[in-house]
């Protein structure tokens, strides 16, 4: 329910607005999964490499 309300308001953002805040939650994303990384669960870390990759095209 919340995330619907988040999207329709995200729609009504204008351009740069809604790029920073795209940036900003792939950003906690990315903390998220550095924080899995210590779990040393196999899954995650080839997530968390995938992820890194990403990161450092855009970095």
């Amino acid at each position: 329910m919340g995330l619907c309300v988040l999207v329709k308001e995200i729609a009504f953002i204008d351009e740069r607005t809604r790029f920073l805040f795209i940036y900003i939650v792939l950003y906690i994303i990315y903390l998220y999964v550095i924080f899995f990384q210590f779990l040393k669960d196999a899954i995650f870390n080839e997530f968390t490499l995938i992820a890194l990759l990403f990161f450092d095209i855009i970095g």
